[in-house]
């Protein structure tokens, strides 16, 4: 009995976790924000022994995933990597909020000659290196923002891929190449240094597979906004809130309420340009959704995680009526067409 009480075993748990505002940590504007949209969190465990995943094993609630120290980032890089995925979410929030709004609202389509109260400019600053696995102190770091790639500049991930191609030289093989970063950005002490990486590539299915051995996203900066909005640190980490809390930054500077006084919820990380991309821990936030006076009308979902989440709110449901709907969504504006299309709730 000691053994299983005491003994690790290399797997994590997911469990369900708890709703919060989508503006958790955002101040928009010099007044009080109020939102009915909110986003979900869930819960992890990488230190599990051999009990806790036997217990596991029998509740639907819960997933289990195998956990290799060797390969997957420790609890401390996990950390950060979700603090810097966060941050980049929060940006990718302001920058599709702001310019959908613009999109939507033009005010030249009115009168050029009354200028917009709403204002907004990015700027693309790099590519952001958000994990690196077993990152021993040398070459690329985390947090590193990549500009050029043997001394050309690169504008997106796309251009890196196009220059990783072009230096391809067989089916196969590894690619030494330089990389320009950035370092400490936007502190005193921000620098720029240029380091050595390998790349070790294959075809696969008639594509170059390029295997880079870092997280990369884009990295764009706020450059011009109005109203300003002020970020604070919060204890949740990752990016799958970004599609939420975009929509809770849209209603608050648009002059009418889209949610229609419907209490809304969903998950899904949301790219600059709109793109809702997939998460984990589908299954967990579903149930969270599902806690009994939650409250919740709509769920929304990025469509790649679908049909996971579908099987599990049927099973939720199996036996009662639905307490909320599920909406599948591949784009920020196609989040703003469902609630337009919709008639306001009636209390």
């Amino acid at each position: 009995m000691f053994c299983i009480v005491v003994i690790k075993v290399p797997y994590e748990i997911i469990t369900p976790g708890a709703a919060g505002s989508a503006l958790e940590g955002i101040q928009i504007g010099e007044e009080a924000n109020t939102t009915n949209i909110y986003s979900l969190g869930i819960y992890t465990n990488k230190n599990i022994t051999v009990l806790e995943k036997w217990m596991a094993s029998f509740n639907k609630k819960l997933d289990l995933e195998p956990y290799d120290k060797s390969k997957d980032l420790s609890p401390k890089d996990y950390h950060q990597f979700g603090k810097t995925m966060m941050d980049i979410g929060n940006t990718n929030s302001i920058i599709v909020a702001y310019e959908e709004y613009l999109e939507r609202n033009d005010p030249i389509s009115y009168n050029p000659y009354i200028p917009s109260n709403i204002k907004f400019k990015k700027e693309f600053v790099g590519i952001v290196v958000t994990a690196r696995p077993n990152y021993e102190n040398i070459g690329v770091r985390p947090n590193d923002i990549i500009t050029k790639i043997n001394d050309i500049e690169i504008n997106s991930i796309t251009e890196l891929r196009n220059k990783l191609v072009q230096l391809a030289t067989s089916d196969s093989g590894e690619l030494n190449v330089t990389f320009t970063v950035t370092r400490a950005y936007k502190t005193n002490n921000q620098y720029e240094s240029v380091v050595d990486h390998k790349i070790n590539y294959f075809l696969e299915n008639d594509r170059v597979v390029f295997n880079v051995g870092l997280g990369l996203e884009e990295f764009y900066s706020v450059e011009e906004i109005f109203p300003m909005i002020y970020l604070q640190q919060t204890n949740s980490i990752g990016s799958s809130g970004s599609v939420m809390t975009a929509l809770a930054i849209y209603n608050v500077i648009s002059e009418d309420d889209i949610t229609k006084g419907y209490k809304i919820v969903g998950t899904g990380s949301l790219n600059h340009d709109g793109t809702v991309t997939a998460i984990g821990g589908i299954k967990q936030k579903i149930y969270t959704a599902a806690t009994k006076g939650s409250g919740f009308d709509i769920f929304f979902v990025p469509e790649e995680n679908y049909d996971e989440a579908l099987i599990a709110y049927n099973y939720i449901f199996s036996n009662s009526e639905p307490t909320f709907i599920l909406k599948k969504v591949s784009t920020f504006d196609e989040v703003l067409e469902i609630l337009d299309s919709l008639e306001a709730k009636n209390e």
